[in-house]
């Protein structure tokens, strides 16, 4: 969940299959099939639903909420790909999807960073930035071909207009750069 000054965020995820652990004889493998998942605003004050907009992707996981002055935005992806969703944080409604190959590794901590009226996408050895308002692609970093994979990349390397993550290239190295104008430091 994420919220604001006075709404609560959070995706509901309702299965018709409560329980269902281990079909096939594995811990690791949870079968439950999920019927609905909702995009749910809940005001703070009065405890009321705000809205409770369903979602037209029942397969795929959902992560990384973010609330800004207009929107709601989070990720969703499956097994073949990774999609960045904004819904109008007033009614629930859609008003944009941005879809993207779905990145080899999942095993690094990679998160989007908003910064201003951009959503920067760590994706393998690139980042791809976006417009918030309408998920155009506004451009992609690569360092000049020199990332092998980004290890490390989420709002914790944020200071001011500059972002400080890491990448593997042989050896581990921290890369910055400024997020206004998406040069490296």
């Amino acid at each position: 969940s994420v919220e604001d000054k006075e709404t609560i965020y959070l995706i509901s995820i309702n299965s018709n299959n409560e329980n269902e652990w281990a079909k096939e004889d594995s811990i690791d493998q949870w079968t439950a099939e999920f019927t609905s998942k909702h995009l749910i605003a809940i005001n703070k004050n009065k405890g009321q639903f705000v809205f409770n907009q369903p979602l037209d992707f029942t397969q795929s996981k959902v992560q990384e909420l973010f609330v800004d002055n207009n929107n709601v935005y989070f990720k969703s992806y499956d097994d073949d790909s990774l999609r960045i969703n904004a819904y109008n944080k007033t009614n629930g409604k859609k008003i944009w999807t941005s879809t993207f190959e779905r990145p080899d590794l999942n095993l690094y901590d990679l998160k989007s960073v908003f910064y201003k009226d951009k959503i920067f996408l760590p994706l393998n050895n690139m980042i791809v930035y976006l417009n918030k308002k309408d998920g155009k692609i506004l451009g992609k970093y690569d360092a000049d071909q020199e990332i092998e994979q980004i290890s490390s990349f989420n709002t914790y390397g944020l200071y001011n207009n500059n972002l400080s993550f890491i990448i593997e290239n042989i050896d581990y190295e921290l890369l910055t750069i400024n997020l206004d104008d998406v040069t490296l430091i």
